[in-house]
């Protein structure tokens, strides 16, 4: 708990920080003990997870900076000042995975990724020795 914009904004580092490290370890232990849980899977869903803080940090600090000032100036608890503002960065959080669970956005980008197939280009060259250079050689 801290109070001034300092502390708030160091505090928030923290927890960005504990985010990152908790969702990737979540993650590598879907990518070790799930079966069709793929290196796309956990690109995109860690990716995903990145977007879903920033985005739920944004929304908190947006909602919560003016209310934050306001709730100590009047004499409220720190304690309760800093539950309020948890309570509603989990909110925000919550209601990110929901839209991406109802919208299915990872899954989207996951699928879209994985059947993408890259059609290769013939390249051919003005001199006939290397086009037929395929059918010459053994490679």
């Amino acid at each position: 708990m801290g109070v001034g914009t300092q502390e708030m904004n160091n505090i928030s580092l923290g927890a960005a920080r504990f985010a990152i490290v908790f969702s990737a370890a979540y993650r590598m232990v879907e990518l070790i003990f799930k079966n069709e849980y793929t290196l796309v899977n956990f690109f995109v869903n860690i990716t995903m997870d990145m977007a879903k803080l920033a985005i739920s940090t944004q929304i908190t600090t947006a909602i919560t900076s003016g209310l934050v000032t306001a709730a100590l100036t009047t004499g409220t608890s720190v304690m309760l000042v800093a539950l309020g503002v948890f309570s509603v960065g989990v909110l925000a959080a919550l209601l990110l995975y929901w839209l991406d669970d109802k919208f299915g956005i990872s899954e989207l980008i996951i699928r879209d990724l994985k059947f993408h197939r890259r059609t290769k280009v013939e390249t051919r060259s003005s001199q006939p020795v290397f086009n037929n250079w395929k059918a010459l050689s053994r490679g």
